[in-house]
């Protein structure tokens, strides 16, 4: 039997491969907003493969397809339709491989950003009565707020190109993540040590710089860390569907 979900599920597709999304239809609309436009394009892939079948393969085509009730139930299968069908898994892997690489982008960019608002003198307040520090060099508070100088800049931006870099695939982005967890772990920690927290008198890391450096590493943490072992186990169930 076939369950009426089922039907609409198939009816949604069918209706987006021939017409296209953007219809005027309330009851499309809804479906796009509840699943997502960019899973019904993929599952509407799935059908077109489909539809594309030969006679002696339909069956299993829309078996596939009528198991489908969501967008990712449909992206964790493997088409049997053809000895050349194209692996369903991988739109699944790549909307899973996405978080850490938009968390490297972002965070690059924003850092980027800071690392080049450090050069500007007009940004940076004196510091007053704070440690002595062997570089000076565009040392003050950025925007009022974090110690910096011109070396703290540079790590700033350095970390920032890392990161625009690190979008191009998932690897580098969950290094990236990873390295940048320990990173501003450790110097979050150092920036409540006396001593430490101005590394030698090369760079600052007081202030409003420690609580900075914290929140970074706990989200760095959790795309680096805990979306890796989301990631890991979502491609053993595909490896196994597949």
């Amino acid at each position: 039997m076939v369950e009426v979900a089922d039907l609409a599920w198939l009816a949604l597709l069918g209706t987006v491969a021939d017409l296209g999304a953007s219809l005027p239809f309330p009851a499309v609309r809804g479906w796009l907003r509840v699943h997502g436009r960019q899973h019904v394009s993929a599952a509407v892939s799935l059908l077109n493969a489909a539809r594309r079948a030969p006679d002696d393969a339909v069956e299993d085509a829309l078996s596939i397809l009528q198991s489908a009730t969501a967008p990712r139930a449909s992206l964790v299968r493997r088409s049997q339709c053809t000895s050349r069908g194209p692996r369903y898994a991988e739109p699944a892997k790549e909307m899973r491989d996405m978080p850490a690489r938009y968390f490297a982008l972002v965070s690059g960019i924003v850092y980027a950003i800071v690392g080049v608002l450090g050069f500007l003198p007009g940004l940076l307040t004196p510091l007053a009565a704070e440690p002595d520090m062997a570089v000076t060099s565009l040392y003050g508070r950025l925007l009022g707020l974090f110690p910096v100088n011109i070396l703290h800049s540079i790590v700033h931006l350095a970390i920032g190109i890392w990161g625009i870099l690190a979008y191009a695939t998932w690897r580098a982005a969950r290094t990236y993540a990873a390295s940048l967890a320990v990173i501003y772990g450790v110097l979050a920690i150092m920036g409540l040590i006396p001593g430490l927290n101005t590394v030698l008198g090369l760079i600052p890391l007081f202030g409003h710089d420690v609580w900075l450096h914290a929140v970074t590493a706990v989200i760095a943490a959790y795309f680096g860390f805990a979306r890796r072992a989301e990631h890991v186990a979502a491609s053993d169930q595909v490896r196994r569907a597949a």
